[in-house]
């Protein structure tokens, strides 16, 4: 770690991070409890993690199916004369939040391997899903050797959560 987090800092740190990874809206006296750090050590950690970016945010964790929305898969393979195009990638999968469609973007990432991006977004249907990835293409094809559009049938994961409804779920589909 770096901006001026010491050694023992980053390891109350670690401590920390293994509870709020799975309770986020635990009070900084709850976290001191267990961590056996002060409230006002808690406080000052969570300072220096949000100045340092380490926490980007907080959230809940919600069962977007339930809303009537699904989850899509983008993967897209660069060209490789194209990699300078980069920057007009990052405006699509990091500034693309919600549209017209009520289409919005929940994840984007820049991977090493066989395919460069990947990004899930949230859809009503494949329908409206397959006219984001036109839209897309319409302003980036230049770009695109190739890409794939998945959806995901069941979230059995997220953000280190088990989803409660994913055996239900899949005993439906099967």
């Amino acid at each position: 770690m770096s901006g001026g987090i010491s050694k023992a800092e980053e390891k109350n740190i670690r401590k920390i991070y293994d509870i709020i990874r799975n309770n986020s809206r635990m009070t900084f006296a709850g976290i001191a409890s267990k961590t056996r750090l002060t409230r006002q050590t808690v406080s000052k950690l969570f300072e220096k993690m949000e100045k340092n970016k380490l926490i980007w945010g907080y959230t809940a964790i919600i069962d977007t199916k339930k809303l009537g929305y699904n989850t899509f898969a983008l993967i897209v393979k660069m060209k490789k004369s194209m990699k300078l195009g980069i920057d007009q990638f990052e405006k699509w999968f990091v500034e693309n939040k919600r549209d017209e469609n009520d289409v919005f973007m929940i994840y984007s990432g820049y991977f090493h391997g066989e395919y460069d991006w990947i990004a899930l977004f949230l859809a009503k249907d494949i329908i409206v899903a397959r006219q984001q990835i036109n839209k897309f293409m319409d302003g980036y094809e230049e770009y695109v050797e190739d890409y794939i559009l998945e959806e995901q049938l069941v979230n059995f994961r997220a953000v280190g959560f088990t989803n409660p409804n994913a055996m239900e779920s899949i005993k439906k589909i099967i």
